[in-house]
């Protein structure tokens, strides 16, 4: 059932569960996937895609460290009874929306129980240390448009490896 609290930020009152769980266990996968996502992609030609998090929501994640992790939460609208044909993949995909939240990993915590961004060496021990609390960088965005934002990233990254340029001398 829909939380009471998700329903009055979201505007839905009811959904069918989306449930799917991807586990990446790759560090620099998730930071090019959380770098894509808050500053965009720009390619040697100027093409640019967008960001997709708030510039407000970087200022709270200063790194992705142990125990980081990106959490997409998928909501659907109800159906439109009045939808003609909701085949088409853009009325498909717009019927979902989604919100994004990111925990930076562990922290440490400060002695008034604050996360620390840039603890001292002697805060640094086992009993301060915390996993971070999920933060939502960006929420309620169509399905549609971060489904063509990624897609567009993707197709301007180079396919192969060796078509980045290299401006360094061997």
């Amino acid at each position: 059932r829909l939380q009471q609290a998700v329903a009055v930020l979201t505007g839905i009152l009811e959904f069918a569960p989306v449930r799917t769980r991807i586990y990446c266990t790759s560090a620099g996968k998730m930071h090019t996937l959380f770098n894509v996502m808050a500053h965009g992609f720009t390619k040697d030609s100027g093409e640019q895609v967008p960001p997709l998090i708030d510039p407000e929501a970087m200022q709270q994640i200063c790194d992705l460290g142990y125990l980081s992790h990106v959490v997409f939460r998928c909501w659907e609208k109800p159906p439109d009874a009045d939808a003609e044909d909701n085949t088409d993949r853009a009325k498909a995909l717009s019927r979902y929306r989604i919100e994004c939240l990111v925990s930076p990993g562990v922290m440490v915590r400060d002695d008034d129980g604050k996360l620390e961004p840039w603890p001292t060496g002697d805060q640094i021990a086992a009993e301060n240390m915390i996993v971070a609390p999920l933060q939502q960088v960006f929420t309620s965005r169509s399905l549609e448009e971060v489904d063509a934002n990624l897609t567009e990233c993707v197709k301007l990254c180079p396919s192969q490896p060796s078509d980045f340029s290299d401006t360094q001398d061997d």
